[in-house]
């Protein structure tokens, strides 16, 4: 009998679980080794920090969690805690944004868009605070690394 690929519901993971941080790093990665192949000097940071987080998913007390990731070339230190030298850190209610963790834009401008608006509605409600600048242009290596994680994430 063979094996069936596993299906599309199989690879996704519960938004900040531990196989989600896992497959999050591997995706991290892969990008990073993409990314150098064609950049060397490739660099990215980010921190995302979760507030109101459920007990059994929250990495530090009060219910929050924490991850991090800083690239160098095909270096890429991933971590579960929270950083400030960071170039794009974010600060957001679990709830709601769960979402936003989502929603695959699919690579469709119009989905981009609606992705963006929604950002904004949640920051402009208070649920999201963002320090610094995403990358910008789809020439970046890491621009698609929310679709990527949307498409692991239940």
């Amino acid at each position: 009998m063979q094996a069936r690929p596993p299906s599309g519901d199989e690879m996704k993971y519960e938004f900040l679980s531990r196989p989600w941080f896992a497959a999050l790093h591997a995706t991290i990665c892969e990008k990073a080794c993409l990314a150098a192949a064609e950049y060397p000097n490739f660099s990215f940071s980010i921190c995302e920090v979760f507030v109101g987080v459920p007990a059994e998913l929250a990495n530090s007390p009060g219910g929050k969690t924490a991850w991090h990731a800083i690239v160098h070339g095909t270096n890429v230190e991933f971590g579960l805690s929270e950083r400030d030298d960071v170039a794009f850190k974010a600060v957001a209610d679990y709830e709601r944004v769960l979402p936003l963790a989502r929603y695959d834009t699919m690579d469709m401008p119009e989905r981009a868009a609606e992705l963006q608006s929604m950002v904004l509605a949640l920051s402009q409600a208070g649920g999201l605070i963002v320090k610094g600048n995403l990358p910008g242009a789809n020439s970046d290596p890491m621009t698609k690394l929310h679709d990527a994680a949307a498409r692991l994430t239940r």
